[in-house]
């Protein structure tokens, strides 16, 4: 006989984080930009520190007369602005994918609400273009 009736309900291993969230690597900085496309740059073309260093010893190299080396660290901040510029386009075209896609919904849905939604916004674009408002 168990000691504990009840001791099959009981689960044989715990596990808890302490502090989830906390640590270098989920350090949150309030960007100007996307906070989304920062996260995607730093993970997946350069972290500010190499972008900051390619600066670095771009404009030494220069200041040195090492024309080699300020070419070799400006190939390597093209390269990096070339990912950025298509992680940025790839983040738009989504985006504009994502409005399309609630939009569409918004509109079958709800088609009353929608046609006012469109001519306020409507409104919205010639007040800011200075058009007069029909």
């Amino acid at each position: 006989m168990t000691a504990w009736p009840f001791a099959q309900l009981v689960p044989s291993t715990l596990s808890q984080s302490i502090l989830p969230g906390w640590g270098a690597s989920n350090v949150t900085i309030n960007y100007q930009g996307s906070p989304d496309i920062e996260t995607e740059v730093i993970r997946d073309v350069a972290s500010f520190g190499r972008q900051i260093g390619w600066l670095t010893e771009m404009l030494l190299a220069q200041r040195d007369g090492d024309p080699a080396k300020a070419a070799g660290a400006e190939a390597k901040l093209r390269e990096a602005a070339a990912k950025i510029e298509a992680v940025k386009e790839r983040r738009a075209a989504s985006a504009r994918t994502a409005a399309a896609e609630a939009l569409e919904r918004f509109r079958s849905e709800h088609p009353d609400r929608y046609a006012r939604f469109v001519l306020d916004r409507a409104a919205e674009v010639k007040a800011s273009t200075g058009e007069a408002a029909s």
